[in-house]
């Protein structure tokens, strides 16, 4: 009776599990895309890691990434490399906005990046930020999953919402810059 037991709650299991492998999307699929197309970015002040003032509108008439992303989030963490990456093929203005609670845990992070990300991170289009209160990530924008990138075209509208890791090398991100770009 045992043995029976056992051998019925494994193929239950297996079952659970190739079950999951149809219905979970892909890895590497942004998990979701935003309904809300084309409505205005909110004109924002974003905190520096020395502590200035940069305001979202000072970036009006460029395409921005605004990565809203933590250190301690896995994720968030491999994403980072591409996005700097990105910014450096891309005519783009990328914004890593950090949820971190200390600037220090970010700089820390930052410095243990691979060589050629740590002098990505030197470009002028190449903004890191850091929301201790949340006011701009969760307030503001809704976040509640990392990482978390909204891509806004020059005249200041969001075109996409994009939730999870995404290939952000891929074809598909070089259209969503022409399309923001033709706008």
């Amino acid at each position: 009776m045992y043995k029976a037991l056992v051998i019925f709650l494994l193929i239950g299991l297996g079952i659970g599990i190739a079950l999951w492998d149809v219905i979970a999307p892909p890895a590497g699929t942004p998990q979701k895309v935003a309904a809300e197309q084309y409505k205005d970015a909110p004109d924002v002040t974003l905190l520096g890691l020395n502590g200035e003032s940069i305001p979202l509108s000072d970036f009006k008439g460029k395409t921005v990434f605004l990565n809203i992303w933590a250190t301690w989030c896995t994720p968030c963490v491999v994403e980072i490399p591409q996005l700097l990456e990105l910014a450096e093929r891309e005519d783009i203005v990328m914004i890593a906005l950090s949820v971190d609670k200390d600037a220090k845990s970010i700089e820390s992070f930052l410095k243990k990046l691979p060589q050629d990300s740590q002098k990505r991170l030197q470009a002028d289009n190449i903004i890191i930020a850091h929301d201790t209160d949340l006011s701009v990530s969760m307030k503001t924008f809704g976040s509640k999953f990392y990482p978390e990138t909204y891509v806004i075209s020059p005249d200041g509208k969001i075109l996409k919402k994009i939730e999870g890791i995404v290939d952000w090398l891929g074809a598909d991100i070089k259209g969503l810059i022409a399309q923001s770009n033709a706008r």
